[in-house]
């Protein structure tokens, strides 16, 4: 039991990660790739394998950081404190992964961003709306992958259903 929800962690923190963080990072290139014109900035690639390989071009290393800087430490904490909560779980949660999101971004020194008008990446948007926003869809994909096993299968333990810890 206990090797199955230590799997469930990483494997979920590991679909964030290198599967939906990418696939919320192509959201400005989908209407590029649906037309068939892969234009990157003033470049055009006459494949869409040479396109994608220039939109990712480092983003394995982005995600590795996504995953040391803020999956890791966001895991530890609810493994600490977060499972042991009761109710208004799902929103402490993810008060707590804003708050720790908003923490790598000033200790990373692009705390600047936290105060510009827009985001670099959304044009006339508030950036701390997008950390919002990218915190809250990190959350629920979290939410269904990992802690709602995890919460369903401590239930069953404290209930004595489940004797195998």
């Amino acid at each position: 039991m206990i090797w199955q929800i230590k799997a469930r962690k990483i494997i979920g923190n590991l679909i964030v990660a290198y599967i939906l963080f990418p696939i919320i990072y192509i959201h400005q290139y989908l209407d590029n790739i649906v037309s068939g014109q892969y234009h990157y900035y003033n470049i055009h690639f006459d494949t869409l394998s040479a396109y994608l390989k220039q939109i990712f071009n480092g983003f394995f290393l982005f995600s590795t950081l996504l995953i040391v800087a803020s999956l890791l430490p966001f895991q530890l904490i609810k493994n600490k404190w977060l499972y042991r909560l009761d109710k208004a779980y799902f929103l402490i949660t993810l008060c707590c992964y804003v708050l720790l999101n908003c923490l790598v971004v000033i200790i990373s020194g692009w705390g600047a961003l936290l105060l510009n008008a827009s985001s670099p990446w959304f044009e006339n948007i508030s950036f701390i709306v997008v950390l919002v926003g990218f915190s809250f869809l990190i959350q629920v994909f979290l939410y269904i992958l990992v802690d709602k096993y995890i919460r369903k299968t401590a239930v069953k333990i404290k209930a004595g259903v489940c004797t195998e810890k």
